[in-house]
């Protein structure tokens, strides 16, 4: 049940997202990384950057656009259920907003702890572990936002409309199985599963 909700959630986001692509910036902005701000800097670059890269890629603009006009096309939405999406996505835009930037602030405190040299390694470990319950409960305050969302994109959608959109829950199902047996592959390819060596830091030029 959770993996299918998942996966309607990740087909409805190329349609509710697309409108909206800069979100993820303007709510979570770059922080600076934890050892500058601690007054060092990693000196070594890593050697699976590349790699990374692609494990992480983010769709562009154009991209979801694209994927937007697909999802319209094949669902065949009237002018009218595409304002109630919209409507619905701004308001629950709003509900998200302040979680993700209280999300933003446990995850940047998480990186911060270890470089808080008044703590003492026990007292490290029991703040990682409040903050980690922290955002558990973040999530699953996302996740029910998630969760009404889908429930109200799939109340203004027609039977036929409801048969076509199962079809592209089952295709973005086997995409995503795909797209994670090439990964764990070339994982397996570049060695990925062991833990690279810890960097050394070097103290910030002033």
């Amino acid at each position: 049940m959770y993996k299918h909700l998942m996966v309607s959630l990740v087909v409805v986001s190329a349609f509710l997202v697309c409108n909206n692509i800069s979100f993820a910036e303007d709510v979570m902005p770059q922080e600076r990384p934890p050892m500058e701000e601690a007054g060092m800097k990693p000196d070594f670059k890593p050697s699976h950057h590349n790699f990374a890269q692609k494990r992480h890629h983010h769709p562009s603009k154009e991209e979801m656009e694209a994927k937007k006009a697909e999802f319209e096309k094949r669902l065949n939405l009237s002018n009218e259920q595409k304002k109630q999406i919209e409507e619905n996505r701004v308001k629950d835009r709003k509900l998200m907003k302040p979680v993700f930037e209280e999300m933003k602030a446990k995850r940047h405190a998480m990186k911060m702890v270890d470089f808080d040299a008044t703590l003492t390694p026990e007292e490290k470990q029991a703040k990682k572990e409040e903050l980690q319950t922290q955002m558990k409960g973040l999530k699953e305050k996302a996740d029910s936002v998630r969760e009404a969302n889908m429930k109200n994109f799939e109340s203004l959608l027609t039977e036929k409309q409801k048969k076509e959109f199962s079809k592209i829950q089952e295709e973005q199902e086997k995409e995503m199985q795909k797209r994670k047996a090439e990964f764990e592959k070339m994982r397996k390819e570049r060695g990925e599963y062991h833990i690279p060596p810890q960097p050394r830091t070097i103290p910030l030029e002033k």
